[in-house]
C-alpha cells in the first residue's frame, strides 16, 4: 500500500498546506507562517527540515486521522489524534508499507 491508497482507503482530503502564503483571515496579510500548524505536522524527527519545505496535510472529517506529507523531501508521517496523539515516524513516500495493529504481534 502506497501511502496515496491509504489516503484514499480512509477517504482523507487536504485540509492544509504549509507554508500557506494564502491571505490570513484576521489580518488579510498573506506570509508564510499564516496559519497554525501544530509542530507533530511539520517537524523531523532527529534533524530539523528547512524551513522551505512544503506540507500538503490530509484528514478525515472528523480530523481525527492525518497524513502530513512534506512534498520537499518525499517523506510523509500518519498522525492519529483521538485521545491521544500517535504518530508514526517519517518515512519515504515511494515507500510500499502495510500498517500493523499495535495489538497484532509483527
Amino acid at each position: 500500500m502506497t501511502i496515496q491508497d491509504y489516503i484514499k482507503k480512509h477517504s482523507l482530503t487536504l485540509w492544509r498546506e504549509y507554508p500557506d502564503f494564502k491571505p490570513e483571515h484576521s489580518t488579510g496579510v498573506a506570509g508564510s507562517v499564516t496559519s497554525m500548524i501544530a509542530s507533530v505536522f511539520i517537524a523531523g524527527d532527529t534533524a530539523e527540515f528547512s524551513h522551505t519545505d512544503k506540507f500538503q496535510i490530509f484528514c478525515n472529517a472528523e480530523k481525527t486521522r492525518f497524513v502530513s506529507i512534506n512534498t520537499s523531501a518525499s517523506l510523509f508521517r500518519i498522525i492519529h489524534a483521538d485521545l491521544i496523539l500517535i504518530s508514526s515516524p517519517w518515512e519515504p513516500t515511494s515507500r510500499n508499507y502495510v500498517l500493523h495493529s499495535p495489538a497484532v504481534p509483527l
